[in-house]
């Protein structure tokens, strides 16, 4: 499909009646299309049915709610067009492995599902890019430096001024990139670390103000990220939020290995391509069911 706009503006429909009793029918008459066509356009664009992203978003409005009020789960159940209790927690736990009760005790906000933005969407549909590749990788030991991420987008460019400084005789060596966060024990608000780095071999000498970090061999489900560095967040949404509850894979961790074309400054270029490798844990799960039943639809 070269015109997202119907499928924006369906997306847009859906997240501006959350809390409202509407039908997949009525999303189609938002986008102008037939409701056969539009199920199916929608599904080909998203990669979800109309119906799952809407109950996928309701589920993850309504544990936002759940965390930060002190309603009654019922309550935000009934708002979120759950019409009873017992469906939406049968939904929840399918969506975040956890009762509504055990969430609102230690929520796990990086399982929520964002909205399906305007740039989301046409980035997941630039290409047939983030088809995964399932691979074995070896042992790979990374030199560099690390630093927390932070809302400053250029905290991680300039971390990489300092790398190229460190490394500015060696021969064009392979950049790398390591993602990974960590949760506070008390609200599971995760913090995300990156590291900037080169490939080292184990036994060669450490410059005093650098890292070493060995990753062990691992199986990783491979994607290729299209489009600048900034982007990045789109395809791990894509991975995380869609890919893997429809695989029935899961993440070994939280690491993600990003391997770039040309080092770090061609990977901020529109039409670079990076590849992310996501380790995975072993062995797979069956994939999903359906998420809701009930809840609109």
């Amino acid at each position: 499909m070269t015109d997202l706009t119907p499928i924006i503006k369906a997306v847009d429909f859906i997240e501006g009646n959350l809390k409202q009793e509407i039908a997949v029918a009525d999303i189609a008459d938002a986008a102008a299309f037939s409701l056969y066509h539009f199920c199916r356009v929608f599904s080909q664009t998203l990669h979800l049915t109309p119906y799952d992203y809407l109950i996928r978003r309701r589920l993850s409005e309504s544990a936002v709610e759940l965390a930060d009020t002190d309603r009654k789960i019922i309550d935000v159940a009934f708002d979120y067009q759950f019409n009873n209790h017992e469906t939406y927690t049968r939904a929840f736990k399918r969506m975040f492995g956890m009762q509504p009760y055990q969430w609102r005790k230690r929520p796990a906000y990086q399982t929520l599902m964002p909205e399906a933005t305007a740039a989301y969407i046409r980035h997941i549909n630039k290409g047939p890019y983030l088809k995964p590749v399932l691979e074995e990788r070896g042992p790979l030991c990374l030199v560099g430096l690390t630093t927390m991420i932070t809302d400053d987008a250029a905290v991680v460019p300039q971390l990489w001024e300092i790398v190229e400084d460190e490394f500015e005789e060696v021969p064009t060596p392979q950049r790398y990139g390591l993602l990974w966060a960590a949760a506070h024990s008390q609200d599971q608000v995760m913090t995300r670390f990156y590291m900037a780095a080169v490939e080292a071999a184990p036994t060669d000498p450490l410059a005093p103000d650098l890292l070493a970090k060995t990753l062990p061999a691992a199986s990783y489900a491979r994607f290729i990220h299209k489009g600048p560095y900034g982007d990045l967040r789109l395809s791990q949404d894509y991975v995380h939020h869609t890919w893997l509850p429809k695989s029935g894979q899961q993440l070994a961790n939280t690491l993600l290995l990003q391997v770039y074309p040309q080092g770090f400054d061609s990977a901020c270029r529109p039409d670079s391509e990076t590849l992310l490798y996501f380790p995975l844990a072993s062995p797979p799960l069956p994939p999903s069911p359906r998420i809701g039943e009930g809840g609109g639809g």
